[in-house]
């Protein structure tokens, strides 16, 4: 892992400190780092003691637990912008999953104490941060729902609506929105085999709703894809 002093990171726009103006953001660009971590090293492991608070700046990383028979849970998929780590880090616990890079990944990060004097500074902050666990909430309680009540097909097409979440400018768009998350992972993520998960890709593409190649999915009719995932059981 390299480690370099940064002073400047765009990404921070779109993530919980967009927000940070005068002395808060200087304070961020003079404690923050980046790390440099290249594909599949973790960045902290399940049971580690949380020290900083994560973001990331480029790339992907997945979160992630260990099952009884040693196979991966995949809690959640994480992109630009997106922090990890906080929930740890401010109960005072230890982290509860195993963060890796799922490719060559940039990821920045501030210390507690750090974190705690900003908090304390910026109410600002603090509320985008609350708004924050309030989201992956929703997130966490309509992925357990979808795997309870949905086929494989319908919850394949509600992960595809989670990973998209973030792009709400690219859904009003007309182009094909475009998942570059790996078919094993996705279907770890709703608790089905790959090649389950690949069928049900091959009948959303027979619906018109995506289409597939080897660089990602794109998904092509975001509106179909939302009727999709609501209709009545039927597979």
């Amino acid at each position: 892992m390299r480690v370099i002093k940064c002073k400047v990171c765009g990404v921070e726009q779109s993530s919980i400190f967009s927000g940070l103006t005068g002395s808060h953001l200087q304070i961020l660009e003079r404690e923050k780092t980046v790390h440099q971590y290249p594909a599949d090293q973790i960045i902290f492991y399940e049971g580690d003691e949380p020290q900083a608070l994560y973001w990331v700046c480029a790339g992907r990383v997945k979160l992630y637990k260990k099952g009884e028979k040693g196979e991966e849970l995949i809690l959640r998929l994480l992109g630009p912008g997106e922090i990890m780590g906080y929930r740890a880090l401010l109960a005072g616990e230890l982290y509860a999953a195993t963060a890796q890079a799922v490719e060559d990944t940039a990821i920045c990060s501030i210390s507690k104490p750090i974190l705690l004097d900003l908090l304390r500074r910026s109410p600002e902050l603090a509320l985008r941060l609350l708004t924050k666990m309030a989201k992956e909430l929703r997130y966490s309680e309509e992925l357990a729902l979808s795997l309870a009540q949905k086929t494989v097909r319908q919850r394949t097409a509600h992960l595809l609506l989670l990973l998209l979440e973030g792009n709400k400018q690219e859904t009003i768009s007309k182009r094909p929105l475009k998942v570059s998350v790996g078919h094993k992972d996705m279907a770890h993520m709703i608790g089905t085999s790959p090649e389950s998960f690949s069928r049900a890709l091959h009948h959303l593409s027979l619906q018109g709703i995506l289409h597939t190649t080897r660089n990602g999915i794109y998904v092509q009719n975001f509106s179909a894809l939302k009727k999709f995932v609501n209709k009545n059981n039927s597979t």
